[in-house]
């Protein structure tokens, strides 16, 4: 799910990056809002699988910056080890909340706060790398080469990959799908107009019932 760079430029493309922490800030604050109050067990069941997709999604989010970005923009640029080193230890300090949200052998509703918690803080973290981190990215990963990059972290969605498309397109704007559909291979785009937003939505209603968590919840189609 690589974009392609913006026509006539040779900057990175950070548009799939930008639409996942969007889509971390909106699910984590529903989630907690969503952990605090008892639901019936299929209801519980579905807080939980989404919890848990989301959670996956982190972790390869957080584990590609740590192991594939971070190492390169240091050998680029080594004057920016501060704001890289702290990248790093943020995510160190985000794990133990991350791994008490995952622990299913809890009720969701003993794990609110630390939902809330880990909701407030990677909001903190996200800001701080959309404002630090990222233009370093623009900076110093040519288009092709972030691409790439993007294209590796992605393949390793595996079986998610159908609900991550959806839950990436359920976040962005008309304007946003236009541009990231533009950038992925055509096979995909019919992946998801055929099949992947439609279940996407049933997942969104089984979760969240009437109450979707989304400035733009629309199971839209693909341009075309």
């Amino acid at each position: 799910m690589a974009k392609k760079s913006a026509a006539g430029t040779d900057r990175a493309n950070l548009l799939t990056m930008l639409l996942a922490h969007r889509t971390f800030r909106k699910e984590f604050a529903a989630l907690a809002r969503e952990a605090a109050t008892p639901h019936d067990p299929a209801r519980g069941a579905a807080l939980d699988d989404q919890l848990g997709l989301i959670l996956r999604g982190l972790h390869l989010h957080h584990t590609g910056e740590d192991t594939e970005i971070w190492p390169l923009l240091l050998r680029r640029a080594p004057q920016a080890a501060p704001v890289l080193d702290a990248m790093e230890a943020e995510h160190h300090e985000l794990d133990p909340l991350i791994a008490q949200a995952g622990d299913t052998s809890l009720p969701l509703t003993e794990r609110a706060g630390v939902l809330s918690e880990l909701s407030k803080r990677l909001g903190a973290h996200l800001d701080r790398e959309e404002r630090e981190a990222l233009p370093l990215i623009e900076r110093h990963i040519p288009a092709a080469e972030w691409a790439a990059i993007e294209e590796r972290i992605m393949k390793k969605l595996g079986k998610d990959l159908p609900d991550a498309a959806g839950l990436l397109m359920w976040y962005a704007s008309p304007e946003e799908r236009r541009e990231f559909f533009a950038g992925i291979p055509a096979i995909l785009q019919l992946m998801y107009r055929l099949s992947w937003r439609r279940r996407y939505a049933r997942r969104v209603a089984r979760t969240y019932g009437g109450a979707a968590p989304a400035a733009h919840a629309t199971p839209a189609p693909a341009p075309g």
